[in-house]
């Protein structure tokens, strides 16, 4: 234990003054709050979607999380590609196997300090959500606080899922340029056609939703069941796009775990 809080302080030291980790840390902290009060102030014509309905509990759970899945995916993302990838970029993992490091204590300390930051992006979710709900929730509505608290669990994972998958990515390319293309055309293009244009053509039913980046965005995704016009359709099962909570969190982890599995056999056995 003591050795994995000396590599992460190393890992901070490392980057606590970097511009791009400054910048990424600064927009995703500022911009999580700030869509869902932007859509607050909105006057938004949805049936059944009031302004407030997004800041007020216990809805405020799912709308923030969703709108921050956005935000884990495009910042936190690309933040584990940069952290790793300027590791090849700058020949740092050989320089400290030759001070004396094993690739296991570089990738523990790797991944130690991006699961960190994942949590800590977690926390200031649950932090957000507090905050912004006891301030906007009329008094009679927070008997609610904690109804769907159980967002901040598959917050986290969805956090580490975006970031597994793109530190597996970067390990595979090893260049930042590269990564991050590969990294937006998997998840954008590349994972939905083989889902919707291969899968669904040999099995049309809901194994096609099990692909790693559709169960990160399952895990917290559009509050469908929170709005009128689509509430009805949820219920009845009509609308049968999602995989359920517990779905979505079990096959995050088998993911997660795979892909850092992966990522740790290609560190230990490929030249660095």
């Amino acid at each position: 234990m003591a050795f994995m809080v000396y590599y992460l302080r190393l890992e901070w030291l490392k980057f606590r003054k970097n511009g791009v980790f400054q910048m990424m840390v600064l927009v995703y902290s500022i911009l999580l709050p700030l869509i869902l009060l932007a859509v607050k102030s909105m006057n938004i014509s949805v049936p059944g979607l009031s302004p407030r309905m997004v800041v007020e509990f216990p809805t405020i759970w799912s709308f923030l999380a969703y709108s921050g899945s956005w935000l884990a995916y495009f910042f936190l993302g690309f933040l584990a590609i940069y952290i790793f990838s300027s590791e090849f970029s700058q020949r740092t993992f050989r320089q400290n196997i030759i001070s004396g490091l094993t690739r296991e204590e570089l990738f523990l300390s790797k991944i130690g300090f991006l699961l960190v930051i994942s949590f800590l992006a977690s926390l200031y979710y649950l932090i957000c959500v507090l905050v912004m709900g006891y301030l906007y929730t009329p008094a009679e509505k927070l008997a609610g606080v904690f109804d769907r608290s159980s967002h901040f669990l598959r917050y986290w994972l969805m956090c580490s899922g975006y970031m597994s998958l793109a530190i597996l990515i970067t390990v595979v390319i090893r260049r930042t340029a590269a990564s991050v293309f590969i990294y937006f055309a998997y998840t954008i293009f590349i994972e939905p056609m083989i889902r919707w244009f291969f899968h669904k053509g040999f099995a049309d039913n809901r194994s096609m939703h099990f692909y790693p980046a559709n169960a990160f965005e399952d895990l917290t995704p559009l509050p469908l069941g929170d709005v009128s016009i689509t509430k009805d359709l949820v219920e009845s099962g009509d609308l049968d796009i999602y995989l359920t909570p517990l779905e979505a969190s079990l096959t995050s982890v088998i993911y997660i775990l795979l892909f850092v599995m992966a990522s740790y056999y290609l560190i230990k056995t490929k030249d660095l």
